[in-house]
């Protein structure tokens, strides 16, 4: 008997919005705005905490199946934690669990196919994105990119993960998420997190044309209330010795 999940008809015009980007990119906060723009982003995972006093707005449906990826790709030979994520598989290997979570994919794919707009958020997607494309509804990307000295230096302090490893990591994230950009020929929206920090409204309106959507002065309000204050680049964030 064949116990094939079948993958739903979504609506003719749907929308899958698809963010991609490093660990402390910004990709929480694109998710918080995206969310309070009424858009379906199954933002279960991550719990509001000094490092995201917003909320994570992460998909825990999109972790679970990621982590299970990444967890098959290494042979389950890795004891995996928090830092999971800076611990990536190579490549090669992640695309080889294409079959292993095909249903897991088109199970939680399913559960948005009455949605007009929807999408999801967990940095890991950046290497797996390419397992989930084939069953996404017109999809789109957006991807956050953060200066790469800046964004080790992030996750060294929060994480406790090397800056040298940090920066391994960060490189090779943004190497795969150019690698599948080149791949497909799909709609995709490029936004440079420092710029978001400082002018966010530039962001939103920005994210608005790239879904075609408008929203409400109402609706404005809720977006700016995820955005947090106050942020502003310096040299520091952009500097870093290891000597």
């Amino acid at each position: 008997m064949n116990h094939d999940i079948i993958l739903k008809k979504a609506l003719p015009n749907q929308k899958t919005v698809v963010i991609l980007g490093n660990a402390r990119s910004g990709t929480s906060l694109i998710s918080g705005i995206l969310t309070k723009m009424g858009i379906s982003m199954d933002s279960q995972y991550g719990k509001p905490d000094k490092y995201a006093p917003k909320g994570y707005y992460e998909s825990q449906e999109a972790h679970s199946i990621n982590t299970q990826i990444f967890q098959l790709a290494w042979d389950n030979k890795v004891q995996f934690d928090l830092d999971a994520h800076f611990y990536p598989p190579p490549y090669e290997k992640i695309l080889q669990q294409a079959d292993a979570v095909k249903k897991d994919i088109i199970t939680f794919i399913n559960n948005f196919s009455n949605c007009n707009i929807w999408g999801f958020k967990n940095p890991k997607t950046s290497l797996t994105a390419e397992l989930f494309l084939p069953y996404l509804n017109n999809p789109h990307f957006i991807i956050l990119l953060r200066n790469p000295v800046s964004n080790a230096k992030a996750i060294n302090k929060i994480y406790r993960i090397p800056f040298l490893k940090a920066m391994e990591i960060t490189s090779y994230y943004n190497f795969i998420i150019s690698r599948i950009c080149v791949k497909h020929n799909i709609p995709k929206l490029f936004i440079n997190f420092e710029q978001m920090r400082i002018e966010p409204n530039v962001i939103v309106k920005e994210i608005l044309r790239f879904l075609d959507l408008n929203i409400s002065e109402e609706i404005m309000r809720d977006v700016n209330s995820v955005i947090v204050p106050g942020y502003s680049t310096t040299s520091n964030d952009s500097t870093f010795s290891t000597q």
